[in-house]
């Protein structure tokens, strides 16, 4: 769990102390370009580590993978300022669609690479890490390539550009954010955005494990893996749109109901020397709670943007920064559990189901926090509408 944790707490750290004012002085490519380095050095450090057999600078790569990830994912919210408001929902939704390559380049590559630098065991994995390196520098020509607003302009939807506010008055911003991070429009998308990852992670960073000790083949278990990230993608052909026309809550609802359909399948799953083997309910469990994730990530965002849009958009840095830094810190502390929970309950199938179990208390949780948010909606005035985050989109409203 130590390299899973570092990974977590690189994103963590890097979007509550770098993003900030990254983002904000330096604008959009120098930001992400920097994501490009931290991916870098994390492939120099995973090739030194495999070489030198040092499990502390392993985990320190893992840490810079995970700050390299954080800045990744705000792509996401650029997908927001480059794209017309028509467009604000479907655009969050299609960047993320951009895994289902990953989905399968990911696992094949590194499956396609052990062995690259001889048949020594030690070095087994030597090939991974410089594959990491390449597909960082390609990350960056690409992101080379994008015309992003400039930091000096005012971005596409007319709002005041954060560069016009006085960027050394720190004391100044989080005075301003703070109004905004006690309200429940911006609490609510923090926590299904955290919870949705709980829930997709959880399992996931147990299964091939999970798989291996109940019998299936190691293909077996990438194959399932595989369709996982599939299904956590893939839906964003259209989860945008459904964004844009029913409101981020009802996408929400949406997932929770998805997210109980992934722990049947999950739950009914068996081992591979069992009479009724089948490898269908670890693949399929997989794939839809992927899909689960994809609804409640891709719609808690458009729902966090709302939260300062309109009356706060010099503070937008700062509010995604909060998010992300909380999203990652909540989701990582809980899944950098998943191998004591998993342990806890016996290994094998035993393990699988109690990790299931916690699943499923955090999928009741997901639900009643958005029951939650419906009861004190009814009894709310004061928000302006533009200021909420579960409406739908102006264009269905």
């Amino acid at each position: 769990s130590a390299p899973l944790a570092a990974f977590f707490l690189g994103a963590s750290l890097v979007s509550f102390l770098v993003t900030p004012w990254l983002f904000r002085r330096r604008g959009r490519r120098v930001g992400f370009l920097c994501g490009v380095s931290f991916g870098l050095l994390g492939s120099v450090l995973g090739f030194c580590a495999i070489l030198f057999r040092s499990p502390v600078v392993l985990i320190s790569a893992t840490g810079w993978f995970g700050a390299a990830v954080g800045i990744g994912f705000y792509l996401r919210f650029a997908a927001l300022e480059v794209a017309d408001e028509a467009w604000a929902e479907r655009a969050v939704a299609l960047v993320v669609t951009g895994g289902c390559i990953a989905a399968f380049a990911g696992p094949e590559s590194a499956e396609a690479t052990r062995g690259m630098f001889g048949d020594d065991e030690e070095y087994e994995f030597l090939g991974v890490f410089v594959l990491t390196g390449v597909f960082s520098i390609a990350n960056g020509v690409f992101t080379c390539l994008v015309h992003f607003p400039s930091n000096n302009s005012s971005n596409l939807r007319g709002e005041k550009s954060a560069s016009n506010y006085d960027d050394d008055d720190k004391i100044g911003y989080w005075q301003r954010i703070r109004p905004i991070v006690r309200k429940r429009h911006f609490s609510i998308p923090v926590l299904i955005s955290a919870m949705s990852w709980i829930i997709m992670a959880l399992p996931m960073s147990v299964l091939r494990i999970a798989m291996h000790q109940v019998g299936f083949t190691s293909r077996q278990s990438l194959i399932a893996i595989e369709f996982h990230f599939l299904g956590m993608y893939s839906p964003g052909f259209f989860s945008g749109i459904w964004i844009a026309k029913y409101g981020p809550r009802w996408v929400c609802m949406g997932a929770s109901l998805i997210f109980l359909l992934a722990f049947a399948c999950l739950q009914s799953a068996n081992g591979a020397d069992e009479e009724s083997s089948d490898i269908v309910p670890w693949v399929l469990g997989m794939v839809v709670i992927g899909v689960g994730w994809n609804f409640a990530f891709s719609a808690s965002t458009v729902g966090l943007t709302r939260s300062y849009a309109c009356s706060h958009p010099e503070c937008k840095s700062l509010i995604q920064a909060v998010n992300e830094g909380l999203t990652f810190l909540f989701a990582g502390a809980l899944i950098c559990c998943a191998s004591f929970i998993y342990q806890a309950g016996g290994e094998g199938l035993e393990g699988w189901w109690t990790v299931n179990w916690v699943v499923m208390g955090f999928i009741i949780l997901f639900s009643l926090v958005l029951l939650l948010d419906v009861g004190l909606e009814q009894t709310e005035t004061e928000t302006p509408v533009n200021e909420k985050w579960s409406p739908p989109s102006k264009a269905y409203s």
